[in-house]
């Protein structure tokens, strides 16, 4: 026998609340999620953008960024398994806006990488 809980919720709803169906709960549910999905992904661009300011040098650690990101593959997998397009926008968003963070500290740290083994080969030539 499968056992789902949504259903269980959305059966005690039923009797308590007639105008809360099933129908009425997923959609409640996507909204509620939607909005969550939409403020936690807002709250990733004050970071996108004083990344892009300070050109990647003022960012995140690689660590923050790999769990991020493994984080959000999980996330991903769990809004697909359960078809939530909120969950799924929202991780497809924050996968966007970690990709720019990415980005710009990997362009910043091959500058500075390259920065660098110019000054040594220079102090090495004097």
């Amino acid at each position: 026998m499968s056992y789902c809980a949504s259903a269980c919720i959305c059966s005690d709803l039923n009797t308590r609340y007639p105008f809360m169906n099933t129908i009425n709960f997923m959609i409640i549910k996507e909204t509620l999620g939607a909005l969550a999905g939409t403020f936690s992904g807002i709250m990733f661009i004050p970071y996108v953008i004083s990344t892009c300011k300070s050109k990647g040098e003022k960012s995140f650690s690689l660590n923050f960024i790999v769990l991020t990101y493994t984080a959000t593959f999980f996330w991903l997998l769990y809004g697909i398994t359960i078809f939530s397009i909120s969950t799924i926008i929202l991780e497809v968003f924050v996968s966007l806006n970690l990709t720019i963070i990415s980005i710009m500290k990997f362009i910043a740290f091959y500058k500075k990488r390259k920065e660098t083994t110019r000054d040594v080969i220079e102090n090495q030539s004097n």
